[in-house]
């Protein structure tokens, strides 16, 4: 399905490209988009494991020295007290990534590209018969989701 989407990218680019329409960057920048749809696989985030550990240490300490000599007398007076904490927290996700289309993320994308283009999309088949029999009804199905949805998408 990407390699059909990919052509359908190409011709669109090129139709930028070679027919530049009035606000030409946005046409870009709507093909880049699409682009970014049709290659980059969807991530998945899923949350594995959440390890959580807490630490507390304390000490306390109180110092009184009383002395006398012959020089006078002399107090000393002193307390020490330390403490510490500690937090350590642990998360593992697990990525996965999925090869599928996001039609809704499609239709804006390519309704977006065909619309600053000011172009209509076409999809012949040469020879519907060539293509492997266990993969038409998916791109049958594909193209019903993925295309003909698009307003600019002709459907003859």
């Amino acid at each position: 399905m990407r390699r059909g989407l990919g052509e359908i990218h190409a011709a669109l680019l090129a139709h930028v490209v070679d027919y530049p329409p009035k606000d030409a960057n946005g046409a870009l920048a709507a093909c880049d988009e699409l682009a970014s749809i049709i290659v980059e696989p969807v991530e998945t985030l899923r949350r594995g494991q959440l390890t959580t550990s807490s630490t507390v240490k304390s000490s306390e300490g109180e110092k009184l020295t009383v002395g006398l000599s012959t020089k006078g007398a002399s107090l000393d007076a002193g307390l020490n007290e330390s403490s510490q904490s500690e937090v350590s927290r642990t998360s593992t996700f697990a990525v996965t990534t999925e090869d599928k289309a996001i039609f809704p993320a499609l239709h804006v994308a390519l309704n977006k590209v065909l619309q600053i283009a000011d172009a209509r999309l076409y999809i012949l088949f040469d020879e519907w018969s060539s293509i492997p029999h266990d993969v038409q009804p998916y791109l049958a199905e594909f193209l019903r989701r993925g295309v003909l949805p698009v307003n600019r998408a002709v459907r003859h």
